[in-house]
């Protein structure tokens, strides 16, 4: 059986919750090591690293708020750039700013076979869209640092809205089928 980390986030920016959080403490399985991230621009890689030298996971699944969807997104491209008025926790605000200055690419596309979940996901019925833009916060700066660093590890960032937009319930179904989905690959 597949091996995943999946990750959320802790709140930010004056929320008393993260739907990623939730979503992500709400499901268990033997072979899933879950893990809530810190809305820090460097932090939540180095934590989301040590995780991966550790565990050697086959998935990495990645969950973020984005507040003003009413779907689920599954991210197809992060982007090698970092443009945010908002401090992250620590207090950086990092603005319009290469992840990577050296002579990395400005995208990369995930490998995960994110067509065939959209695919699968799409026949159970769910809100779900393919999305080019993981932004340009912590989500993408997170998304970006795994693709570059870990290129061998099927990795995919997975946008959620609010419960008040998709209900917990069918977000927390949505992630457990996409562990299926993981599970069978």
């Amino acid at each position: 059986m597949a091996k995943i980390i999946l990750t959320g986030f802790k709140p930010f920016m004056g929320d008393l919750t993260n739907p990623s959080e939730i979503i992500c403490s709400s499901v268990s399985s033997p072979h899933l090591i879950a893990q809530v991230l810190p809305v820090d621009f460097n932090q939540a890689f180095l934590d989301l690293k040590k995780t991966i030298e550790l565990e050697k996971p086959d998935h990495v699944i990645m969950l973020g708020l984005a507040s003003g969807r009413d779907r689920i997104s599954l991210e197809k491209v992060a982007l090698n750039w970092n443009e945010s008025k908002y401090p992250d926790e620590a207090g950086n605000c990092v603005n319009r700013s290469k992840i990577n200055p050296a002579n990395e690419p400005l995208a990369l596309m995930t490998s995960f076979p994110i067509n065939e979940l959209q695919d699968f996901l799409d026949k159970k019925k769910y809100p779900v869209q393919m999305s080019f833009s993981a932004g340009t916060y912590v989500c993408n700066n997170l998304y970006y640092k795994v693709l570059t660093e870990f290129p061998e590890l099927k990795s995919i960032f997975i946008h959620v809205p609010y419960f008040t937009e998709v209900n917990q319930e069918m977000q927390i179904n949505l992630i457990k089928d996409v562990l299926v989905f993981c599970s069978l690959r």
